[in-house]
């Protein structure tokens, strides 16, 4: 009864990796297409293309904390972007810089430098992550925060936003560290099936050498 079981999990696990790895698939080719205007349309495709004219709130920066890159922890620069001709805000995350060199003065320079009427990147909704300690509304700017919680920052920037954030695809001087990503990536799922397998195995040897080999007697 147990073998089947076994075997069966693995396989799924297979057509798993093999599902995931078409998503990412689809999502690189999408990723890489031309980038489209930014419309009032409810529900944008993941990784989608953006172009959107506006201009960056560089008075009300956030910073999202323990954010890992290369085995070193920062933050990603987060900047409120207030599109044109539209009421909503829209979240652009400039990238990461770790802590070591992150310096508030380097980032009013680049806001000095750059302030662009036109942006690029690609739409991400946000993941929610595992939240320690409860966030306050800030004592000052920029921002620090464990996480991206949309509904949160609307009222602390008393603005509606949209519910998507743009990963800045324009140059920054920050890290950009956009890799398509799934919760569990196709190797894990194949992982998995190894795993599954080899239990599987292990069982029928064990049946066999139970049941089919002949014991000495003594």
């Amino acid at each position: 009864m147990l073998l089947p079981i076994l075997i069966s999990l693995g396989v799924w696990q297979l057509h798993r990796a093999t599902a995931k790895q078409q998503l990412i698939n689809q999502l690189a080719i999408r990723s890489a297409q031309a980038p489209q205007r930014l419309t009032n349309a409810e529900s944008i495709p993941q990784y989608t293309p953006l172009q959107v004219p506006g201009h960056y709130d560089k008075d009300h920066i956030i910073l999202l904390d323990n954010s890992i890159v290369n085995h070193q922890v920062g933050y990603d620069i987060v900047a409120p972007f207030l599109i044109s001709g539209d009421n909503k805000i829209l979240l652009v995350n400039l990238g990461w810089v770790s802590k070591q060199d992150y310096k508030r003065a380097k980032l009013n320079a680049f806001f000095q430098k750059n302030n662009p009427n036109m942006i690029n990147g690609l739409v991400k909704y946000p993941e929610h992550q595992l939240v320690l300690a409860k966030t306050g509304p800030p004592q000052d700017w920029p921002y620090l925060v464990e996480d991206i919680r949309i509904n949160t920052l609307s009222q602390i920037l008393n603005r509606p936003l949209r519910e998507f954030i743009l990963l800045s695809t324009d140059a920054s001087g920050f890290t950009h560290h956009w890799n398509i990503v799934t919760a569990i990536s196709p190797q894990r799922h194949l992982g998995y099936a190894f795993q599954w397998f080899a239990l599987a195995v292990t069982l029928l040897i064990l049946y066999i050498k139970v049941n089919l080999v002949p014991h000495e007697k003594k």
